[in-house]
């Protein structure tokens, strides 16, 4: 085999491999992106387990599969020194749809950042991201007693 044979197999490899990793983030991307226009039912209540030495509780959520939403139990998750775990939550965002968000690790120092706290409804979603902090069902922006379940 000559150098010349040599080189353009090692270009056509590496022109297969980047299409490759081009088509794999593109699908990550679809992935994170989608965004549905149906707000997720309350919360399933689960009892949380006794504590894992090693693991952190993910709590239950739903996700979008074949057009509804489809609940998906709690689980441990094996933690990770110096990074908080993000759970799963939908928020709302500006336009009116409804993203799933988090299901990640994050820097223990970023947690505090993006708002990881308070959780006055413990649903699992900040309360500076909860887009229904009473879980009544109807949006902050359209409620007039958002942390009143039992008002309009």
């Amino acid at each position: 085999m000559d150098i010349d044979a040599i080189k353009q197999e090692f270009i056509m490899k590496s022109k297969i491999i980047l299409a490759l990793a081009a088509s794999t983030l593109s699908l990550g991307a679809i992935a994170q992106g989608v965004a549905i226009q149906v707000a997720p039912p309350p919360p399933i209540i689960e009892s949380v387990p006794a504590p894992r030495e090693g693991f952190v509780w993910s709590p239950g959520h739903y996700v979008w599969r074949d057009g509804q939403h489809v609940w998906m139990t709690g689980q441990w998750v094996e933690s990770r020194p110096g990074y908080s775990w993000a759970a799963p939550h939908w928020a709302q965002r500006p336009d009116g749809t409804w993203a799933l968000t988090g299901g990640a690790f994050v820097p223990s120092n970023q947690a505090q950042i993006m708002g990881a706290g308070r959780d006055r409804d413990r649903d699992g979603t900040p309360d500076r991201a909860d887009a229904d902090k009473d879980n009544d069902g109807v949006p902050n922006r359209y409620d007039s007693h958002p942390n009143n379940r039992w008002r309009d």
